[in-house]
């Protein structure tokens, strides 16, 4: 390689030769002309490649160079080699120069030695700011020398001379650039390169270096002397000159009007001098303070009016007016103030050209087009880079702590999480101000409140913050976010960085920054692994005071430039797990449309899980598995974890057409298969069902009257009730039939009051019948009308659900004497019973309602008689818990064996019984021992119902034993038109009587469809019936209040959501990886294999565990 290639270009020692340049190039180049001995700064768009220059040719020019942790460092450090008498050199964005305003405003006192030039990049039109800030009034108000370049060839000039006048004025200068100068590149002239650069050494002045109140009097007038020796330097200066109006223009007659320009604008001004109309008197201003009055007003003097072109503030406007009142000067000035000139932002040169013909017109004035208008392209927001770890931070923390926190973000690139579809930002300020602002919202809410800051800013402002934090026990989480990296402003190394080759020093770690200064919660979480981060998050969440949680891991795309990163394979889908469960596969889909909070949520919940191999994951989650009514359990527990209940309300009443009756009695197989019960007590299904239903309930869809084919139900209860609302859904006209005066049937007449309030059986009643059902009460098949009846009616359906409402009593002595009485006639007329002694016979959930109805009317003693073990009875073990704790005594293994009149009462013979075992519905058991006989003043029989068959007619081919009415899984009998369901096919619970009226309507629908496609069954096919339920425990009691809201969101967070899901879209609606799109034919997720950098972040999300690769 010859040494021409091996040279930098910006080192090449060629006088007079030209390169293409950026203005940040050139003010580097401008610098190493000077004589450089010493650069320093912090990266900060739109200065961040001077620095980053710097960094690349600092060892080639053997000078110190550092980023600095913040800027008020890189100032001093830079002010340091000044006072040594070294030329120095600092960079940093406009917002940077106001966070070093402290020594700033103490430097023009004491002076500088060595040349120094303080380099501090505006950004008009906030393109990468969240502010504009005119630093050019810094430097009238502070005593600095302000350049202010407009072009890349001025600005190398320009900051070969600043080092000149900072020491012949002995004081710092400030160079003002902008965007526009920083990014534009043109042509740029070489000039020399110096001989050598002198080691500094440093001089001792206290009186001069020690601004105590004292010495700063006299370093105070000494300020003035030194600005008045920089006016006169600047007065001379090729910076600022006059471009005269051509003879033809000075020779017009008035008005005379002229131009002064500043910054950026000058080349636009100069530009349009070319064209004919516009070749006015223009007054270009390079240094813009001390402003050359010796230049200044003989220009005014010129003309009867002038026009000033600058950016940001009337900083030179306001000069101008108060420099012309000054002089008595009458020409008349125009700009910001006046609004000739707009005052926000970048100006346009289509923008300056107008503002100046209608200067020159006196009238609006209109531009032609000099360039080609531009296409219309799709907005393209900035986005997190594939790959980027900061993507599962905010995905982890809006899961856990939801939408409702509070989320305070810093600068740096994570502040696009503040952006869709993370929205984890509620107030930007500066840097390392997230801190101190969540402190201030936590301490004056009360509430936990997280903070986001980068490494970089951790060092830079953000560990005085902390310390403020510890100091006060704030009560918030602090989460640091640490890719080893300054990557926003162009991957610039700072302290937090690995180490590079051949430095001896490890990696700063800022977990263990943050455990020296004092926080006692700290937890370092690598940010590549999604659960450990969500479990992070929970236990942050839970917590109280301050938590430190600092997300480590590279930049992605930092790691993507370094050679030795291997390359992996890109993530990849799998259609059969994509967008995909069991229920949907059954025809049992939730209904509900997926949205962030709910994908959030589940996100959150599957990280709680041991990871499970995708064969394990099961495609139904064993709660749905086994619901009756094939609610789809995770999607409403989730919607209430998400504080979404209106959703999760819709999913339960999706399915279940009596959903608040549910919410009270429902028998709840869901809990007993509950994962958590492996280690805890299971999620409250069936409370956060009655705190849904507990809401107001939306009111039915208004629908058209029915014109369906007519179907009779006979029999209101649970199974007619939900076969009606199944068949209006259909199409069909229910007609309801029911014995008794309501409708309800054995919810009606036979369950407690206090077990289910007759207000709320009502609602969920009258909600169906306002749908389009028609009720007629007080008609009973056999006494009213018959099967034939309705058929000549014109019903093409008849759906027995007639129930079992009569009491089934044993065959001993004494079953029938005074004083005995069944279970169904107490529940439905409670007698009297003070100071009775009552023994209920029976082990069923009607058993134990008519014990604790018997303690309620007034019943001294209660005993309950069962032949099963207690573990083996069939009523809700919570309710059997209920009743011991009211004071009913359990007589388990004992069987009524006879009764007989007593002077004193009943007395019981009882039985010991061995060897129970039941089969179906029937019990039996090996031998009964005698037992202890109670005496007792009532008994109560509830030891089972049956059909009442009393003056029914039904086809014999209608039952199966005689006794029970009989058909196949979805009621069909071998009478065509005939469908049975409910409890008349064998006792069953309000939940799986529920299901069997809506398979049945299916069958129905069926039947009638004539060759028309027929929706499957609302609900799945029974279950084999379980007899046995763990004991849950007494947390979520019948007879206590509904949940709260936040109760109800406490409970759902605690479901693990387990189950394959169809609704998700995880992957592109909650990560938002750019490297995953949807399909244009099928809208399924896919992967872009191009730009995923197999970061695996999707793969750990995916609550199907349908992506894999990254190998």
């Amino acid at each position: 390689m010859s040494d021409s290639n091996a040279v930098h270009p910006l080192l090449a020692d060629a006088p007079g030769r030209r390169e293409l340049l950026l203005g940040n190039e050139a003010i580097v180049r401008g610098a190493i002309e000077a004589g450089i001995g010493l650069v320093s700064g912090y990266p900060g768009t739109p200065a961040s490649e001077i620095g980053d220059t710097f960094h690349e040719l600092h060892a080639a020019l053997g000078i110190p160079f550092e980023y600095s942790v913040n800027e008020k460092v890189a100032l001093e450090v830079a002010y340091g080699a000044s006072l040594a008498g070294v030329r120095s050199l600092t960079s940093m964005k406009h917002l940077g120069l106001t966070y070093a305003g402290d020594p700033l405003s103490t430097m023009p006192y004491i002076g500088a030695v060595g040349g120094m030039v303080i380099v501090s990049a505006a950004d008009p039109g906030c393109l990468t700011s969240p502010n504009e800030q005119d630093q050019r009034h810094l430097g009238r108000m502070l005593g600095l020398p302000t350049l202010d370049p407009a072009t890349p060839e001025e600005a190398r000039r320009m900051t070969a001379w600043a080092f000149e006048l900072s020491e012949a004025c002995e004081l710092p200068v400030l160079m003002r650039i902008t965007t526009r100068v920083c990014h534009s590149r043109a042509a740029v002239e070489f000039g020399p390169l110096p001989a050598a650069r002198p080691r500094g050494r440093f001089r001792k002045n206290p009186a001069r270096f020690l601004p105590t109140p004292a010495n700063a009097r006299h370093l105070r007038e000494e300020l003035q002397r030194r600005l008045d020796r920089a006016c006169e330097l600047i007065t001379a200066s090729p910076f600022n000159f006059v471009h005269a109006a051509p003879a033809s223009q000075a020779a017009a007659t008035a008005p005379r009007r002229g131009l002064i320009s500043a910054g950026a604008p000058r080349n636009v001004v100069r530009h349009l001098a070319l064209q004919p109309g516009l070749d006015l008197p223009h007054l270009e201003l390079g240094v813009l303070h001390p402003l050359p009055h010796e230049l200044i007003v003989p220009f005014l003097r010129t003309v009867d009016e002038v026009l000033v072109i600058e950016e940001l503030t009337p900083y030179l406007e306001d000069s101008l007016l108060a420099m012309a009142q000054h002089y008595g000067v009458a020409t008349r000035i125009h700009g910001k103030r006046d609004g000739r000139m707009p005052w926000p932002f970048e100006l346009e040169p289509e923008e300056v050209e107008l503002r100046i013909r209608e200067f020159v017109t006196g009238a609006a004035a209109t531009v032609h087009a000099t360039r080609p208008a531009p296409l219309p392209v799709p907005p393209r927001p900035p986005v997190l880079c594939p790959g980027c770890l900061h993507r599962n931070v905010f995905h982890a923390v809006t899961a856990v702590f939801g939408r409702s926190a509070v989320y305070v973000n810093d600068i740096g690139c994570y502040t696009l999480g503040a952006a869709p579809p993370y929205e984890a930002g509620d107030v930007l300020l500066a840097m390392g101000s997230s801190i101190p602002m969540a402190a201030g919202i936590a301490r004056s809410t009360g509430e936990r409140v997280v903070a986001f800051i980068g490494d970089s800013t951790f060092f830079h402002s953000g560990m005085p913050a902390l310390l403020n934090s510890i100091e006060q026990a704030d009560n918030i989480v602090v989460v640091v976010l640490d890719n080893h990296v300054t990557a926003m402003t162009g991957m610039q190394r700072n302290v937090a960085s690995v180490p590079a080759a051949g430095m001896a020093r490890a990696r700063r770690r800022i977990g263990d920054v943050v455990r020296a200064l004092g926080v006692e919660d700290v937890t370092a979480v690598d940010a590549s692994r999604l659960p450990e981060l969500m479990q992070a998050f929970t236990r942050a969440r839970a917590g109280q005071g301050l938590s430190v949680l600092v997300a480590e891991g590279p930049c992605a795309l930092n790691a993507q430039r370094q050679p030795e990163r291997p390359r992996l394979s890109p993530a990849h889908i799998d259609p059969g797990r994509c967008h995909t469960c069991g229920m949907k596969e059954a025809g049992l889909h939730c209904g509900l449309q997926p949205t962030q909070a709910s994908q959030r949520r589940l996100a959150a919940q599957r990280a709680q899980l041991t990871p499970l191999a995708a064969s394990e994951l099961p495609r139904t989650s064993p709660c749905s598995v086994e619901c009756p009514l094939g609610i789809c359990i995770p999607a409403y527990v989730g919607a209430i974890a998400a504080g979404e209940p209106e959703r999760a309300l819709a999913a339960v009443t999706l399915r279940a057409a009596l959903p608040s009756v549910c919410s009270h009695i429902c028998h709840r197989p869901c809990e007993d298969v509950c994962v958590r019960t492996g280690w805890e007590r299971p999620v409250g299904v069936n409370a956060l069902k009655r705190y849904l239903t507990e809401l107001e309930m939306p009111a039915p869809a208004p629908r058209a009257a029915p014109d369906g084919p007519p179907v009779a139900i006979v029999g209101a209860g649970p199974a007619g009730l939900a076969a009606a609302r199944e068949l209006l859904a259909r199409g069909y006209a229910p007609t309801l039939f029911e014995a008794r005066e309501r409708a309800g049937g054995m919810l009606e007449y036979a369950i407690p009051d206090y077990r289910l309030p007759r207000e709320v059986l009502r609602r969920d009643v009258e909600n169906v019948l306002a749908q389009g059902a028609v009720f007629a009460g007080n008609q009973r098949l056999g006494r009213d009308f018959t099967l034939d009846d309705l058929r000549r009616r014109g019903f093409r359906a008849i759906l027995l659900a007639l129930g079992a409402q009569r009491a089934a009593r044993p065959a001993i002595p004494g079953a029938d004497a005074p004083g005995v009485i069944d279970a169904l006639s107490l529940l439905d007329r409670p007698p009297d019973m003070s100071g009775c002694r009552v023994l209920v016979a029976g082990g069923g959930d009607v058993a134990i309602d008519a014990a604790r109805v018997a303690l309620r009317r007034g019943a001294r003693e209660v005993m309950l008689a069962f032949p099963e073990p207690e573990a083996a009875m069939a009523a809700a073990a919570d309710a059997v818990l209920l009743a011991r704790e009211e004071g009913v005594t359990l007589l388990p293994d004992h069987a009524v064996t006879a009764i007989t009149q007593d002077p004193r009462g009943l007395q019981v013979a009882l039985g010991k019984v061995e060897g129970f075992t039941r089969r179906g519905r029937a019990v039996a058991w090996e031998r009964l021992d005698p037992a202890e006989p109670r005496l007792v003043d009532r008994v109560i029989w509830a030891t089972g119902q049956r059909l009442d068959p009393d003056g029914v007619t039904l086809p014999p081919e209608c039952f199966s034993d005689g006794q029970w009415l009989g058909g196949d899984d979805c009621g069909r009998t071998p009478v065509a038109d005939v469908f049975i369901a409910g409890d008349a096919t064998g006792p069953t619970t309000v939940t799986i009587a529920m299901a069997s009226g809506v398979r049945a309507a299916y069958a129905i629908d069926e039947a009638l469809a004539a060759g028309r496609p027929v929706a499957p069954p609302a609900a799945p096919l029974p279950r084999p019936a379980q007899h046995h339920r763990a004991v849950r425990g007494l947390h979520f009691r019948e007879t206590d209040p509904p949940l709260s809201a936040a109760e109800a969101q406490a409970e759902a967070a605690r479901c693990l959501l387990c189950g394959m899901c169809a609704n998700c879209n995880t992957c592109v609606e909650v990560l938002a990886c750019p490297a995953i799109t949807r399909d244009a034919d099928d809208d399924r997720p896919r992967v872009v294999a191009e730009l995923c950098t197999s970061c695996r972040a999707c793969i750990q999300a995916c609550p199907n565990e349908a992506i894999a690769g990254c190998a």
